[in-house]
C-alpha cells in the first residue's frame, strides 16, 4: 500500500483508510486527515497553520500537533515528558529527516539543545487494513535523560457530532462484558492494575457516533 511523500507532507493509504500529516508554515508537525481513503491525493485537506485566537488559545492549543511534547505555553496533554541533567524539563523538537522503508514511514526529530532524538514510526499493515504507530527515543549524548512519560502516539479523532465509547470489562465467569457510554469533555482512563489483561479489563476500546453495531 502506498506512502505518498512531498517535501514536508505525507499521506499513508491502506485499502480503505488514509492518514495524512505534514509541517505547517510555523514549522509544527500537524495532523491533516484520518478517515476513509479518498479517490485522489488532492482530495485530502492541506496542512493548516492556524493563528492564535487569544492570549489563552495559542498556536499549540489550536493546531493539531502530531506528537505534542512537554514545554512551552500549552495546556495540551503531552505525549513525551523528559528531564535533562541540568533540571530543564522542556523539550523542543525540530525536524531532521524522513525515511520511507517499504510500508513504514519514519520521521526523525531532535531536540534543539540536547542530544535527544525522537523517531515517529508509521507502518501500514496491508493484510489487516490497519495503520500501526509507535515511537522510539535515543539519547546520543553522555549525560542521562529521565523519561517521565512516553506515549506511542497522539490520535486526533475525526470530527463527529456525538461520540460513544465502547470498552470491555468483567469478572470471573462474566468475562468480556460490553460497556458503552457517551464520551464527554475531560480525561477518560481505562486501566487495569493487574499488570496484564484479564477478565477485569481488556486493552481495547472503540469510538463511534452511536450507529455502529
Amino acid at each position: 500500500m502506498p506512502i505518498h511523500a512531498s517535501a514536508d507532507s505525507w499521506i499513508l493509504e491502506t485499502r480503505n483508510t488514509a492518514y495524512a500529516l505534514g509541517f505547517n508554515a510555523s514549522g509544527m508537525l500537524v495532523h491533516r486527515y484520518w478517515g476513509p481513503r479518498l479517490p485522489y491525493l488532492l482530495d485530502y485537506p492541506p496542512v493548516q497553520d492556524y493563528g492564535e485566537w487569544s492570549s489563552f488559545y495559542g498556536k499549540r492549543e489550536i493546531n493539531l500537533e502530531e506528537y505534542p511534547v512537554y514545554g512551552g505555553a500549552t495546556y495540551r496533554e503531552p505525549c513525551l515528558k523528559a528531564t535533562f541533567t541540568d533540571g530543564v524539563r522542556d523539550t523542543v523538537l525540530e525536524f531532521k529527516a524522513a525515511q520511507i522503508e517499504g510500508n513504514e514511514l519514519k520521521i526523525v526529530l531532535e531536540d534543539v539543545h540536547y542530544p535527544f532524538r525522537v523517531t515517529l514510526h508509521y507502518r501500514i499493515l496491508e493484510s489487516l487494513d490497519l495503520l500501526e504507530r509507535w515511537v522510539t527515543v535515543e539519547n546520543f549524548g553522555t549525560d542521562s535523560i529521565r523519561l517521565e512519560r512516553i506515549f506511542s502516539a497522539q490520535w486526533h479523532t475525526p470530527p463527529l457530532e456525538d461520540y460513544r465509547l465502547t470498552h470491555l470489562g468483567g469478572r470471573w465467569l462474566e468475562e468480556f462484558q460490553v460497556f458503552q457510554e457517551p464520551l464527554t469533555h475531560g480525561v477518560k482512563v481505562l486501566e487495569s492494575r493487574h499488570l496484564s489483561s484479564g477478565h477485569q479489563n481488556y486493552p481495547w476500546f472503540a469510538l463511534d457516533n452511536r450507529d455502529a453495531l
